[in-house]
């Protein structure tokens, strides 16, 4: 995937990964809750201390190197896991609260809660039905 250079025509209101040419690209999922986005990164084999999170304007960057163990291999039969540094640029859809954003890494998943900005947190109405008259 190339690299994606937001443009003025470009919909405000979607999100988009932008992968790098260089770099390795974990599975990733971004979605909306409630009063939040999240951004799900599938990224075994770290610790919590090998990530770094960086949230400039509406642009999320997770980014890290992850290391292989130390093996004495005779001969690869098959390798599928991705070593080495890895980047995954997530364009915000809406404003978030920067001092509330939080990350935590538990079973393989880096998960960032992103909560929206106050002004773009979406409300929902109940529309209530009216009594029929007779």
């Amino acid at each position: 995937m190339q690299n994606f250079v937001p443009s003025e025509v470009a919909d405000p209101y979607r999100w988009l990964a932008i992968r790098q040419p260089n770099a390795w690209f974990p599975p990733t999922d971004v979605f909306e809750q409630d009063e939040c986005m999240v951004v799900l990164v599938e990224i075994a084999g770290m610790r919590d201390t090998d990530f770094a999170i960086r949230l400039r304007d509406r642009v999320l960057t997770v980014s890290g190197v992850r290391t292989p163990e130390s093996r004495n291999l005779l001969a690869a039969q098959q390798t599928e896991i991705h070593y080495g540094d890895f980047r995954v640029e997530v364009l915000l859809p809406v404003p978030v609260e920067r001092a509330q954003v939080s990350a935590s890494y538990r079973d393989g998943f880096l998960r960032v809660t992103l909560p929206r900005a106050a002004n773009q947190q979406i409300h929902i109405v109940d529309v209530e039905q009216e009594a029929e008259s007779s």
